[in-house]
């Protein structure tokens, strides 16, 4: 087989004689707490292609086992290798970074490739940064086949490479229109018992992908840039028969439709609903969903249909925000849902906010948690934003030099908090402010959370004025979320 040596890496590179090909999430030993809570879905549809082409395949979730650099590569190394396909996360960078260089020191041969929306929107410095071999960007499937097939890499579609001194990337993959046609995730390659899912559910979970791609474009999310903003779906009768089969060869009856949007084609969830109630009966399922994407019929069928966790993104109430994060959350509509939610059967209703968008300021802060406080959510969680790549908010950072002199993706990179150090604050607004609001508020929601999820329904309505009082006393005695003349005359 070809050596990886760059002065080998031509277009008429071929990847011949693949036969063993192991797949591997990265470890997680920088960030410890980005462990895996769910099966790799994106590395076990690759895993899947490969098999289905007679490929040897091994899968190894390094982050899961929480698994040294060394150890890693010492798993690896024992399966022995043609090609070695990683997938990272902005979390998990360094320690890909520092996995292909300890693989290329104890056997230079082995091709590399990594992939994953991280990598997707930084292809070049990752050539550049680290020993890698090949880089898949976008949709992965059309990748790991066209390589198997021993086409040369010039012609294989989404594949970045080291060419001629330089960097070579070829266009895109078409979309994968099909989902159906696809062969499943290869959950069989690892241990679904090995991972620790969601909470608060006594009964195991794990996830599925439903669809792939988003029309919204968010402005601190990539999914838009990664898959594109036209869906595509897996049938209502596939979706059926995976879950089917999850439930009959691994014993979980809780399902987390992991998907961009759940909701992107009503009339689809609308029978998909349906389904559940006719042939998975012992369904019960979570999903994340917008407020714009509901109506008081949809709620009422996932009620009926067993769903027991709605997540939503609510982000800001601060209307200075909206236009800047390609976003607007309407309070009275939150309210409806959220209420008509609750009412409907849903058990949890989990809202997400940031610290630090653009256009947002402590005051307006203060008034998004009062606003989110008086909804009856039974879950909310908070985060400062941070940067990552392939969003407009990594625009915004670039623009405003919110990010270090000279910054690239591989430079070591720590920004002082506990909570994922190696990804980048937006620190538009002062940083220690920033800091200083964040424990405060993940502090408060930490205790109230912890009281909505627990108390009987009945009881929320009562809670949530005395909350909402309480959370104004203490946020007001706490001096983070004065405006700015405010402050200054304190200061």
């Amino acid at each position: 087989m070809t050596q990886t040596h760059e002065t080998l890496t031509t277009p008429d590179t071929r990847l011949d004689g693949v036969t063993r090909v192991f797949f591997c999430v990265a470890p997680s030993t920088i960030n410890p707490q980005f462990a895996s809570y769910y099966p790799p879905l994106g590395l076990l549809y690759l895993a899947g292609t490969a098999e289905a082409m007679g490929k040897h395949v091994t899968v190894y979730d390094a982050a899961l086992k929480r698994d040294s650099i060394e150890k890693a590569a010492d798993t690896i190394l024992a399966a022995d290798p043609d090609l070695l396909c990683i997938t990272c996360f902005t979390e998990t960078r360094f320690d890909m970074q520092l996995l292909a260089a300890e693989i290329k020191k104890r056997r230079p041969k082995i091709w590399i490739i990594v992939g994953g929306p991280h990598v997707s929107f930084t292809w070049e410095d990752t050539l550049r940064h680290t020993a890698v071999d090949l880089v898949a960007v976008g949709e992965g499937e059309a990748v790991i086949r066209e390589l198997l097939d021993g086409k040369p890499l010039s012609e294989v579609p989404g594949i970045a490479y080291r060419r001629d001194g330089g960097i070579a990337v070829n266009d895109r993959p078409p979309r994968v229109q099909d989902l159906d046609s696809l062969p499943p995730p290869a959950r069989h390659l690892i241990d679904m018992r090995a991972y620790p899912s969601a909470r608060p559910y006594k009964n195991r979970c794990t996830q599925v992908n439903t669809n792939r791609g988003c029309p919204f474009g968010c402005a601190y999310c990539s999914a838009t840039h990664f898959w594109g903003r036209k869906s595509t779906q897996l049938s209502a009768e596939k979706v059926i028969e995976r879950i089917t089969h999850i439930h009959d060869t691994y014993g979980y009856d809780v399902i987390f439709f992991y998907d961009d949007e759940f909701l992107v084609n009503k009339d689809r969830a609308l029978k998909l609903m349906k389904l559940f109630r006719e042939k998975t009966p012992w369904l019960k399922w979570i999903t994340s969903v917008r407020f714009d994407s509901l109506n008081d019929e949809l709620l009422e069928e996932m009620g009926r249909s067993g769903c027991q966790q709605l997540n939503f993104g609510l982000e800001t109430f601060n209307p200075n925000t909206y236009k800047l994060i390609h976003r607007k959350v309407n309070y009275q509509k939150a309210r409806h849902f959220i209420d008509k939610a609750i009412r409907s059967g849903v058990k949890q209703a989990q809202i997400y906010l940031l610290i630090g968008l653009p256009g947002d300021d402590p005051a307006g802060l203060r008034r998004t948690f009062l606003k989110a406080l008086s909804l009856k959510a039974t879950f909310i969680s908070t985060q400062i934003l941070r940067v990552y790549p392939g969003t407009i908010i990594d625009t915004y950072a670039h623009e405003k030099r919110v990010l270090p002199e000279g910054f690239h993706w591989y430079a070591p990179y720590r920004d002082g908090m506990p909570n994922l150090p190696t990804v980048p604050i937006y620190d538009e607004q002062p940083r220690a402010l920033l800091v200083k609001q964040y424990k405060f508020l993940a502090f408060y929601l930490r205790i109230t959370s912890l009281l909505r999820r627990n108390m009987p329904k009945s009881l929320l309505a009562l809670y949530i004025p005395l909350d909402v009082f309480a959370f104004r006393v203490a946020s007001k005695l706490s001096g983070l979320f004065k405006g700015g003349a405010e402050r200054a005359a304190a200061d």
